[in-house]
């Protein structure tokens, strides 16, 4: 249907791959949507969220807030609980490699929220 409105359209440009396109990204949506609806016991417990007893520094919390969720628990898992890449995967539910992602991605914005804060001061 998707592809049969747009036709026209496309016949000049590339309407096979525009095709390919659409049907493979609707099978994805399907998939991840089956997913969701079929298997929600399968998607890992949402932890319960940490309580920080000791005052912060009010730039370390705005920096944190700027990661993604992902990002943040990454970071936290590492540095609080000094946990390898594995179990931070395990805690977050998905691959060692994804999570070797966050890490890295999460520190290096914070590298450069500490080198702003530098320059500002």
């Amino acid at each position: 249907m998707r592809v049969g409105t747009r036709w026209r359209r496309l016949a000049e440009q590339n309407p096979g791959g525009y095709a390919r396109t659409t049907l493979v990204r609707l099978r994805v949506d399907r998939a991840r949507r089956l997913r969701r609806e079929l298997l929600p016991g399968l998607l890992p417990e949402r932890a319960a969220p940490v309580v920080i007893t000791e005052e912060l520094d009010p730039w370390l919390l705005a920096a944190l807030g700027r990661l993604s969720p992902h990002q943040r628990a990454a970071v936290v898992l590492r540095v609080l609980e000094d946990l390898d890449h594995a179990e931070i995967a395990a805690r977050l539910g998905c691959s060692v490699g994804t999570a070797r992602s966050h890490l890295s991605r999460g520190l290096a914005r914070l590298r450069e929220a500490a080198g702003e804060r530098v320059e500002v001061e």
